[in-house]
């Protein structure tokens, strides 16, 4: 009764073909590589509104070419999440002339927005901890600090710029 209840569409076949002994079991998918991936992350912490949940991936499973479920527990209970793309990632407006961060003196923000201010300008000295940038994104305005000591060599933005995560908005030569 409960499997009927959560599952009407396919129940009752599952149930008939089960009750016949004529169910048989959903094809397996291939592998898509042979090859053998390491280091992919399985367990996170993920806040939305305030709400931290800790997620724990179980499985993956490709349903099309662009959706895929997934199998995870969300604080300890098992659900399905199934995502569809809708659209690809693009860097930012004006071709992506800005590079993707790669050295520790590459200053970025963590999340989409615009930028509302910028505070130094190339020569500037600025120590460790010291506001480059104003970024307002989600309809709040963050302070965007330098990550180590040095002097600006590149300011790549300006006042009403959009800007995307992993992007070099300010470039500090350490000294």
């Amino acid at each position: 009764m409960l499997t009927y209840a959560l599952f009407p569409d396919v129940a009752r076949p599952f149930l008939e073909q089960r009750k016949e002994g004529t169910l048989t079991p959903e094809p397996l998918q291939p592998k898509p590589s042979e090859q053998a991936v390491s280091g992919i992350d399985t367990e996170f912490k993920v806040t939305v509104h305030g709400e931290t949940y800790d997620i724990q991936i179980t499985g993956v499973s490709p349903t099309s070419a662009g959706e895929r479920r997934f199998y995870m527990t969300v604080d300890g209970v098992p659900e399905e999440v199934s995502l569809e793309s809708l659209a690809q990632f693009k860097r930012a407006e004006g071709g992506g002339k800005r590079a993707w961060a790669s050295k520790e003196g590459h200053v970025t923000t963590t999340m989409p927005g615009n930028i509302v201010s910028v505070l130094v300008k190339e020569g500037d000295q600025v120590a460790a901890g010291d506001p480059v940038l104003v970024v307002e994104a989600m309809k709040m305005e963050t302070e965007v600090k330098a990550p180590i000591s040095g002097v600006v060599t590149g300011v790549f933005i300006q006042k009403g710029d959009r800007v995307t995560p992993s992007e070099v908005l300010v470039e500090i030569e350490p000294q």
